[in-house]
Order: structure tokens, then C-alpha cells, then sequence
């Protein structure tokens, strides 16, 4: 699992298509990226297991609303 959350989290600090859209705005094309958006936006998310990838990243997602609060 920590691989893939530091590659969901390393996928964010690129602004990678797969989280982000064209815009810049979420992309939420499949579980991963709502889980790392959900995560991100403080949601919770009753549908995640534990220890699958899309609990990885949402766990990337609240470290990654970490690292953009000042």
C-alpha cells in the first residue's frame, strides 16, 4: 500500500490527467481518483476498504490538502 500511495500522491504533485482535468479541476473517472478526491476534500467515504488502492488514495489526497495549506 505505500506504494501506491506515494505514487498516487506523486501523480498529484505532477498534476497528472489522471487526477487532474484539462482545467486544472478534479478528475473522478475511477475509484482511485474519487477516493484521492474524497480524501482531499475531508469526505468520508463508506464504499473504501481498507488496505485497497483507493483507501491508499485517500490517504494521499488528505497528505496532499496537507502539503497546500500554508
Amino acid at each position: 500500500m505505500q506504494r501506491a500511495f506515494d505514487g498516487v500522491l506523486a501523480a498529484a504533485r505532477a498534476h497528472d490527467r489522471a487526477l487532474f482535468s484539462e482545467d486544472g479541476g478534479m478528475r473522478r473517472g475511477s475509484s482511485q481518483a474519487c477516493g484521492f478526491w474524497d480524501g482531499y476534500l475531508g469526505k468520508k467515504a463508506h464504499t473504501i476498504q481498507p488496505g485497497s488502492l483507493a483507501s491508499a488514495a485517500y490517504a494521499a489526497g488528505k497528505q496532499f490538502k496537507k502539503e497546500q495549506t500554508p
